[in-house]
């Protein structure tokens, strides 16, 4: 505890502010999941469902890419750093709320066991770029995507179709 303290303290107040902000994002996609419906969920993390849960997803530039590594290593932090356990579903809505907020495209998504059964698991991808739950992204079969709000200035017809 005292060294994740001291390693705080020497990072920059952006850093900080970019760390204080997963963390509490993931706090509150933890409760958001404990007591709204699904649905409400998804919108108030701004995701929008897509029509085809094999979408490709949209190129990053440069400038998008080193904001979706950022995000995905301070929701792996955040995750390590909180004492109570965060799912993958709360990690994916909190990532996407974070990229959503940088304008950085985003797709959450669901998908079922191969083998069947339960549970579900969610994942999160910032373009290529796995961010969240995509570990064992591979054992599920994706039943929806959702695409968050970020990708401002493009249609949902365009994201669908990985193209701008």
């Amino acid at each position: 505890m005292l060294n994740r303290l001291a390693s705080a303290a020497r990072m920059s107040i952006s850093r900080k502010t970019f760390a204080a902000e997963a963390l509490v994002l993931l706090c509150l996609a933890r409760i958001a999941t404990s007591v709204l419906p699904f649905a409400k969920l998804m919108r108030w993390f701004g995701a929008t469902a897509l029509e085809d849960a094999q979408s490709t997803p949209p190129e990053l530039d440069p400038a998008q890419t080193r904001i979706a590594l950022a995000v995905r290593h301070m929701i792996a932090r955040g995750v390590r750093f909180l004492p109570f356990d965060i799912t993958c579903l709360p990690q994916a809505m909190a990532g996407s709320a974070m990229l959503t907020r940088r304008s950085v495209p985003a797709r959450i998504s669901l998908g079922l066991p191969k083998t069947g059964g339960l549970p579900a698991h969610a994942w999160l991808e910032a373009g290529k770029i796995p961010i969240t739950g995509t570990a064992t992204a591979d054992a599920y079969a994706p039943i929806a995507r959702f695409v968050g709000a970020g990708a401002k200035g493009r249609s949902l017809a365009s994201l669908h179709q990985g193209r701008e």
